[in-house]
């Protein structure tokens, strides 16, 4: 199998995340002045 197959497959998850307007593993962490913390995906 060549490689660029592999890099291929490998990568396809985030690129059909990327196509629908997602970013694959994206964070946002938020801290509230009163120190609370939230976690938005």
């Amino acid at each position: 199998m060549p490689l660029s197959d592999v890099a291929d497959a490998a990568f396809a998850p985030a690129a059909r995340a990327v196509t629908a307007g997602a970013f694959p593993g994206a964070t946002l962490g938020l801290i509230t002045a009163e120190g609370e913390r939230a976690l938005v995906s």
